[in-house]
C-alpha cells in the first residue's frame, strides 16, 4: 500500500533496521541501504492539524503598521553589507554538437572558443 486508504495520503517506509523514513518508491534505505520489504512500517507524510481553538480570536479589520526605530545622523549611512570582495568563478560545461549541413561554419563565426577543434 502506498496511499492511505482513508485520505489518500502517500505514505513512507521506515526502514527496520536504522529508523529513516524513506519515499514509498524505494527498495533499499536511503540511509543505511537495507532492503525495505513486508516488515517495513508505512507512516503518513503529512503532520497532523493542529487542534482549533474553542473560541479564535478574531482578526482585527485594520492593519497594525510596524513601527520603526527614528534614525540618529550615525545611521543614515551605512557600511557595505559584504566585506570580501567579489570574484569571479569559472566553471566547466559540456556542450553537445551535432554537425548539421553548414552548422560548424557558424558555431566558428559565432564562438570561437579555448578548445574547439
Amino acid at each position: 500500500m502506498r496511499f492511505c486508504g482513508m485520505c489518500g495520503t502517500r505514505l513512507a517506509l521506515i526502514c527496520p533496521v536504522c529508523s529513516f523514513e524513506n519515499p514509498a518508491s524505494f527498495r533499499f534505505c536511503g540511509n543505511c541501504g537495507n532492503q525495505l520489504n513486508e516488515s517495513a512500517r508505512l507512516i503518513e507524510l503529512v503532520a497532523l492539524p493542529a487542534p482549533l481553538e474553542a473560541n479564535p480570536t478574531p482578526e482585527p479589520d485594520f492593519e497594525v503598521a510596524p513601527q520603526s526605530p527614528k534614525p540618529n545622523g550615525s545611521s543614515l549611512v551605512s557600511e557595505p553589507r559584504y566585506s570580501e570582495p567579489r570574484t569571479a568563478e569559472r566553471r566547466f560545461a559540456t556542450v553537445v554538437v551535432t554537425d548539421l549541413t553548414g552548422s560548424t561554419v557558424l558555431l566558428e563565426k559565432w564562438a570561437p572558443r579555448r578548445g574547439w577543434s
